[in-house]
């Protein structure tokens, strides 16, 4: 097992006491039963090493990095959202994204592809961008080479009432889109539409124990009919989200100096690759830092990153 390849959330377990406010994880090699406390988790910004993460939802997610995997010390153990770690189905942590969601991983140096059920927090080793199972490190064909360059892509909220699924099970659907605050006012008469299923491999399981620790937007709801009860109405339309503002370092076509540019400002803050593809048909990455609260501190960066050689970099709202 590849255990100083890969460090995830609940997996650095003095760390997450303190910090993620995790479950306690259970003896090495305890059976899983799947269900545990199961819940819905986004999460407040937190720190490790010295480096900060900022979980939200990110529904355009499509990066590439570095993917590593982790087994048997492992199994059986609580992940970032309650489930329980099964190294045999297809799972991983990512430092951001929405707990639990499903996402594309594919091995750019084999072509191999999975999807995996992404419910745990890691990995916090250098610039590691996701930490799979070892049925998923399996699938994509680098079980024994530990780590692989990825392409990862970002399909959807998970169905909460669900397994990571093993290899080769029969897909269900899954939610496409992450639980809404109720709104008060009536929505426009249209007509109903079935939607398409994801493709995606899951198994059913039973509905999460009643002492399962709350989601964020169950506590929304809450405090929105709280308000209401006082004899406050609710805003009629939800305020616009603020603009995030990003910094894109550069872009690059070769994957090689993508790889170092990431180590060279890794130091600089949390980091993200966009990919697309040019007039050309050939691919590109856009290697961006952030996001940033506030222009003042997005410059001061930015200044940073010229004087370090970045010429080129400048500050965006993080679109492509």
């Amino acid at each position: 097992m590849f255990r100083g390849l890969s460090v995830g959330g609940c997996r650095l377990v003095a760390f997450a006491l303190a910090t993620l406010a995790l479950a306690a994880c259970a003896t090495p090699g305890a059976k899983p039963d799947g269900a545990a406390n199961a819940h819905y988790k986004i999460g407040k910004p937190y720190q490790v090493n010295g480096r900060w993460y900022h979980p939200h939802e990110q529904p355009d997610y499509d990066a590439v990095g570095v993917a590593s995997w982790y087994g048997d010390e492992f199994h059986g153990r609580p992940t970032a959202n309650g489930e329980r770690f099964d190294k045999d189905r297809l799972s991983a942590a990512h430092t951001t994204l929405p707990l639990p969601s499903v996402v594309e991983v594919e091995n750019l140096e084999n072509g191999r592809r999975v999807m995996v059920r992404v419910n745990d927090r890691g990995p916090f080793v250098g610039d590691r961008m996701i930490d799979l199972s070892h049925a998923a490190a399996r699938v994509l064909g680098f079980e024994q080479k530990g780590l692989a360059r990825v392409r990862v892509r970002y399909l959807g909220r998970a169905e909460l009432a669900a397994l990571a699924p093993r290899p080769g099970e029969k897909a269900i659907p899954l939610k496409t889109a992450a639980p809404r605050v109720a709104t008060r006012e009536p929505a426009p008469a249209v007509r109903s539409v079935q939607a398409a299923p994801l493709p995606a491999a899951v198994a059913l399981r039973e509905a999460p124990a009643p002492n399962s620790t709350p989601d964020i937007i169950a506590q929304l709801i809450g405090e929105a009919d709280s308000v209401t009860a006082k004899g406050s109405s609710p805003p009629a339309y939800p305020a616009a989200p603020e603009p995030e503002i990003w910094i894109d370092v550069k872009q690059f076509s070769n994957l090689a100096d993508l790889d170092m540019a990431q180590v060279s400002v890794a130091a600089m803050g949390p980091a993200r690759v966009r990919s697309t593809i040019l007039a050309a048909g050939q691919p590109a990455y856009l290697l961006q830092l952030g996001p940033y609260k506030d222009t003042f501190a997005a410059e001061a960066r930015l200044a940073a990153l010229r004087e370090a050689g970045y010429a080129e970099a400048r500050i965006s709202n993080g679109s492509l």
